[in-house]
């Protein structure tokens, strides 16, 4: 297993911005606390309606949604939709326990980037660093 060290060494510390919609609490923030570990700051919401105020809010740049594919009140998809018309530089990444259901294959099949439940930390990270340092994802 990787010590924190290895994984600051192999995932620098940023400063860009990430909302994170997840509806599972305890996921949310061992996430969040992974992100924030490595300097991003990172707007957090559990349902839809808060994620989308969150964005209507915020006047800086958001590099990157990580978002949940089930929501207890909307599909992941739909409310990405709504805060890419909002933040348009905004890259992609959807994380899900269903893999196999439609929606899901769906996304994949149009080229979203996708993490399958449960995700490490370090996979996080990585994931994460390589969408920022690429330029995202097609999964909107």
């Amino acid at each position: 297993m990787a010590s924190d060290l290895d994984v600051q060494s192999v995932y620098p510390t940023t400063t860009a911005t990430i909302l994170l919609l997840e509806d599972e609490k305890p996921l949310r923030q061992v996430m969040l606390e992974f992100l924030t570990g490595r300097g991003y700051h990172v707007l957090q919401a559990g349902r839809g309606d808060d994620a989308i105020d969150l964005a209507e809010q915020f006047t800086g740049s958001i590099s990157l949604i990580i978002s949940d594919i089930v929501l207890p009140d909307m599909k992941g998809p739909s409310l990405v939709t709504k805060i890419q018309a909002l933040h348009p530089e905004a890259n992609v990444l959807y994380v899900t326990g269903y893999a196999e259901a439609p929606l899901v294959q769906q996304l994949v099949s149009q080229g979203a980037v996708l993490m399958q439940k449960p995700v490490s930390g370090r996979e996080l990270l990585k994931k994460v660093n390589e969408m920022l340092r690429l330029g995202g994802s097609l999964g909107s």
